[in-house]
């Protein structure tokens, strides 16, 4: 007896439909108006771009990504560091490269919404979130500022167009990039010539020995001026000057020390006064914060002329008095910032 056997088999398959997610980035470009460099003696890096450069409106749009994921919007630099930071308006930067030496930039960024993020470290977060059925799309903007890094030559130097970031999100993975370039410009480094005016001799008169009788008294005041024109070309600097004793560079007194001559007199010094009040000497250095550094005016549109009164005397030290001959003598540095 034969038997039939009927054997069926059973296939079933499972379809999947893979979706990728697709990105778009918007490429922006950071317009810069030309720069200028009017002050020579600034405490570097110094940010040099009267204010922000921006571009905003820059779009960041997304589809066909995971139904549920967390996501961010980032940036980061593209041009090289120069290992240097500086501190301005409360934030700390990193100072990025222009191609040119001595300029850099500083950069922050925000997603249009929240406040702008300083480039510190090679990577910002502008913004993240979780999505359950919704895709990242956003604008976001970006911001730079020129810095000058060590001191430059006058005269004018251009600055091509060059990458200064690129911005992208994240979800689970990288999905692309779009990049943010600056227009070219100029720098126009552009110091104040300036002529100095000042007395090659200040002749003190002669004084009584009875008017100096007691020490810190003083006698024969004498006055005298120094006058700076740097022309009305030259606009918004501070000028400081600092005085040095030659005698003694180190000296940072009131005092001007005697000079050692022939015959000379001793038991008193010889001070300067601005205002009734004595100057304090210091090195002889245009650097910022130089000690005893003080303000001698500022350089203005309108016209480049300043003119400082001064007055000079006799000072009793607490030494026996001799009389002689007196020699002393000081030097003027400018410092324009």
């Amino acid at each position: 007896m034969k038997k039939l056997l009927l054997v069926s088999a059973f296939f079933s398959s499972n379809l999947f439909a893979e979706t990728t997610t697709t990105c778009t980035f918007d490429k922006g470009t950071i317009l810069t108006s030309a720069l200028t460099l009017a002050a020579r003696d600034v405490t570097l890096p110094a940010v040099i771009s009267n204010s922000w450069h921006e571009v905003s409106g820059i779009m960041t749009s997304c589809k066909d990504g995971p139904s549920k994921t967390d996501f961010y919007m980032l940036a980061n630099n593209v041009a090289g560091t120069t290992a240097k930071t500086l501190n301005f308006e409360g934030s700390a930067y990193t100072i990025y490269r222009s191609g040119v030496t001595g300029v850099g930039v500083i950069m922050a960024a925000s997603d249009g919404q929240a406040p702008y993020v300083p480039f510190i470290s090679s990577e910002i977060r502008m913004w993240a979130s979780n999505t359950e059925t919704a895709y990242p799309s956003a604008r976001s903007k970006f911001r730079i500022r020129f810095v000058v890094t060590e001191s430059l030559q006058p005269g004018t130097i251009s600055i091509p167009s060059f990458a200064v970031m690129r911005h992208g999100i994240f979800m689970n993975g990288y999905y692309g990039w779009g990049s943010i370039t600056t227009k070219a410009t100029t720098l126009n480094v552009k110091y104040p010539v300036c002529k100095l005016s000042v007395p090659a001799t200040i002749k003190l008169p002669l004084v009584d020995v009875g008017t100096l009788e007691n020490a810190k008294s003083t006698a024969g005041e004498t006055p005298f001026s120094i006058d700076l024109d740097c022309g009305a070309g030259a606009s918004n600097v501070n000028v400081k000057y600092t005085l040095t004793d030659i005698s003694s560079p180190t000296n940072t007194s009131s005092t001007l020390e005697l000079a050692k001559v022939p015959d000379s007199a001793s038991g008193f010094a010889i001070q300067v006064m601005e205002n009734g009040l004595p100057v304090s000497f210091g090195p002889d250095s245009s650097a910022v914060g130089t000690i005893n550094q003080r303000d001698f005016g500022k350089i203005t549109s309108v016209g480049g002329h300043l003119k400082k009164s001064f007055t000079v005397r006799y000072h009793k030290t607490a030494a026996p008095f001799v009389a002689g001959k007196v020699k002393a003598g000081m030097t003027i540095t400018m410092s324009y910032q």
